[in-house]
């Protein structure tokens, strides 16, 4: 599946600091995500594992998942005109929503849920935007085998959806809709390649097309209550629109790894870490520049 995850968290950050000037910042560190490449071998080889079958959580949880974003940009020709955002740019967000998976259905996964607070520092993506949600704000979505949709239950017109700043924040959620087969036992590996459609929140609609492939790690230790899975990623990403009189073209890709913990009955998911690596490069009208995205995710169950 590849939904969108926090890939377009900020490009909407990136274009709208234009002016800013540069700061200098050191940025934490975020460590290095694994790069995607040969799954890790199953490390229980001298018994038979257990098979897990999973009675699947149709009920609402409550999650909330905190995002440390850092900018970095990387001018590619003429430093003085490519320069459009601080050297270092560190968004923290904290959001915390709930959110209901429907697996029962033969072809689809049914989402829905709420957003329902968003603190951010450092750099809003509402502020940008000038523009406060009125939370909760109630979304749904479905998950098929090639795609990943997240919307507000309120309509947007098609023409003004990129223009909404409440759609990046489904950036913190997608991450975590996971596609989780119906039985699992340790060293078992799965695949899938999901395309969202998204936007930066500044006219550029943009495609994220991401290969995901999730490995069971171990089975429960003693009294454990949860199953550990490794997932790695691998991203590319396009987007074509414009900002006043500018044409803004937007490619970029990236890899990522993420720890998961999930509940051995019910396959809900109980914690999540990700650290994403996330390279874009911005043509506005001719003028060329590189940003480095580092994404660093965790999200955890409250109820």
């Amino acid at each position: 599946m590849n939904r969108s995850t926090p890939l377009l968290l900020t490009l909407a950050a990136a274009i709208a600091l234009t002016s800013c000037k540069s700061t200098h910042m050191l940025p934490p560190t975020i460590p290095n995500p694994e790069p995607v490449g040969p799954i890790a071998q199953n490390k229980i080889q001298n018994k038979p594992s257990t098979i897990w079958n999973f009675t699947f959580d149709t009920q609402p949880h409550t999650y909330q998942s905190t995002t440390i974003t850092i900018l970095q940009t990387q001018p590619t020709v003429d430093a003085s005109q490519l320069q459009t955002i601080p050297d270092s740019t560190i968004i923290s967000t904290t959001t915390q929503f709930t959110l209901a998976i429907d697996k029962t259905q033969r072809l689809v996964t049914v989402i829905s849920g709420s957003l329902n607070r968003i603190q951010s520092i450092s750099g809003s993506r509402v502020h940008l935007h000038n523009q406060q949600p009125t939370l909760p704000l109630a979304f749904s979505g479905i998950l098929s085998s090639s795609r990943l949709s997240l919307s507000p239950v309120s309509l947007i017109p098609e023409n003004e959806f990129c223009k909404n700043p409440i759609n990046s924040y489904f950036s913190d959620i997608r991450p975590i809709v996971i596609s989780l087969p119906h039985f699992l036992r340790a060293g078992s590996t799965w695949t899938d390649t999901i395309s969202t459609a998204t936007c930066s929140g500044i006219d550029v609609p943009t495609k994220t097309t991401t290969i995901h492939t999730y490995t069971m790690i171990e089975e429960p230790h003693t009294n454990s209550l949860s199953l550990f899975i490794k997932m790695q990623e691998h991203s590319q990403l396009t987007g074509l629109g414009s900002q006043g009189e500018h044409q803004i073209q937007v490619d970029g890709q990236g890899f990522g790894s993420a720890d998961l913990l999930i509940n051995p009955t019910t396959g809900l998911l109980l914690t999540f870490h990700l650290i994403q690596h996330l390279t874009v490069q911005i043509n506005t009208s001719g003028k060329i520049t590189k940003i480095l995205q580092l994404v660093e995710q965790n999200v955890k169950i409250l109820n």
